[in-house]
C-alpha cells in the first residue's frame, strides 16, 4: 500500500509541475508576442536568432528572412544601433533610446557568454516608448 501512495504522490507532483511549466510558457509567449516589447537575440556574427512576431510585423519581414539577415545590414541606415550592437559584442551592457521608422525604442543590450567566458552574442529587449517620448515633447512645448 505504501508503494501505491508514493506513486500517487509522485504522479500528483508531476502533474503540478507540468501545469506550472505550461503556465510559464504561456506567460513567456505573451511577453515575446507583445506589440510593445520586442526581445531579441543576435549571434556573435550579427545574425538575428530570436525574432518575435511583432518585430517581424513591424519590420515587414518573414521569420526566415530575419533569421538569415545580419543586424549590421538591417540597421545600415542607423549608425547608433550598429554602434550599440558592436559595443555589446565587445562585452559592454548598455541601454539606449533609438528612433526606428518613426518609433522610439528603449533598447537594452546584454552580452551573452559561453562556458569559457567567451562572448557568443547579445540578448536584448526593446520597449516601444513612443508615447512616453511624444507626450514629454508635448508637455515641454506647452510649458514653453
Amino acid at each position: 500500500m505504501e508503494d501505491f501512495e508514493l506513486l500517487e504522490k509522485i504522479g500528483e507532483r508531476l502533474v503540478d509541475e507540468h501545469l506550472s511549466i505550461k503556465e510559464e510558457n504561456f506567460r513567456l509567449k505573451q511577453i515575446i508576442n507583445n506589440e510593445h516589447i520586442v526581445p531579441f537575440v543576435i549571434d556573435k556574427k550579427g545574425f538575428f536568432i530570436l525574432p518575435s512576431k511583432y518585430a517581424l510585423k513591424a519590420m515587414g519581414l518573414q521569420a526566415k528572412k530575419l533569421k538569415t539577415r545580419n543586424a549590421f545590414e538591417f540597421f545600415e541606415k542607423n549608425p547608433k544601433a550598429i554602434e550599440n550592437i558592436r559595443r555589446a559584442l565587445r562585452g559592454e551592457s548598455l541601454v539606449d533610446v533609438l528612433k526606428l521608422d518613426g518609433k522610439y525604442w528603449k533598447v537594452a543590450y546584454q552580452p551573452t557568454y559561453d562556458e569559457h567566458n567567451q562572448i557568443i552574442g547579445i540578448t536584448g529587449l526593446s520597449i516601444d516608448v513612443t508615447d512616453v517620448i511624444e507626450n514629454a515633447e508635448k508637455i515641454k512645448k506647452a510649458l514653453g
